[in-house]
This record gives structure tokens, sequence and C-alpha cells, in this order.
């Protein structure tokens, strides 16, 4: 099991981030990013709409499903599939893994995209609990731009 360090996000230890680095050829992605651990998150992985602005990925080739609300705003889910994700361990050796389900969101008020662009990306329970790998506070993470 790959041990792959954490940054904590607040003085409080309640919040965690790390980086991985997303590939998925059928829409050109090739980017890295920064997650924050959200244990009461359903989901795999969430990308904000500041992150999919970043990927340059258009919604309109995407599939709609339903209404959320996060961060005191309501956005549309969309389904991005499968996408594969790339970590570093504690080592510094690469750690790849699929990422099944990402969806990500476009706020519903046109007013409140900028409000929207701050929201982070979401690393869920479902993929903390399917993924064989050990995430800890130890050792120096990886964050967005250190791949």
């Amino acid at each position: 099991m790959a041990k792959v360090p954490l940054k904590e996000k607040d003085s409080g230890g309640t919040r965690y981030e790390v980086g991985i680095f997303l590939r998925k050829r059928s829409y050109r992605i090739s980017k890295n990013i920064s997650v924050i651990f959200d244990t009461g998150c359903p989901e795999t992985l969430i990308l904000s709409q500041g992150t999919m602005k970043k990927l340059d990925v258009s919604y309109n080739n995407l599939k709609e499903d339903k209404i959320i609300n996060l961060g005191g705003l309501k956005h549309k889910e969309y389904h991005l599939g499968e996408i594969t994700g790339y970590f570093r361990d504690i080592n510094g050796k690469t750690v790849k893994t699929d990422i099944p389900e990402v969806k990500c969101l476009k706020c519903t008020k046109e007013s409140k995209k900028e409000q929207a662009y701050r929201l982070p990306n979401l690393l869920g329970m479902k993929f903390l609990k399917e993924k064989d790998l050990d995430f800890s506070t130890k050792g120096t993470p990886t964050l967005e731009g250190d791949f």
C-alpha cells in the first residue's frame, strides 16, 4: 500500500489537501490540481468550476445530472466519467490510480460565478474507501505544481 503525504490546510488539523496530476486523453486533460479531503462528500472526486476553466473542458460535452448545494451556492452537477490520477508517495514515487465517476460543478447563477471559482476540489469517501492508498500527515506533501 502506497503512503501518500497530506498537507494540513488549516491549523486545527481538520482539513487536509494533496496534489494530484489528472489525465484524460479524450478531453485533453493533463494538469496538476490540489484537492481537499472531505469525509462528508459521498463522491469520488468533485471538480470545481474554477478547475474546469483551468482544464479547458466544455460543459457542453458532459452529461448534466442534478442540482446540488455546496458552499452556499446551487450548482448543476455534470459527469466527466473516469479519469486517471497520479499521486506522489512519501518516497517521491508516482502512484497511478483510476478515479471513477468524476463529477464537476457549474454554478446556476452567473452573478455568483466568481464565488464558485474559489470553491476547492473535493476528494470524497467513495474514493478513500475504494483505493489502496494510505494518506498520512507524515512526509512532505505534493501540492499543485509539484509534479
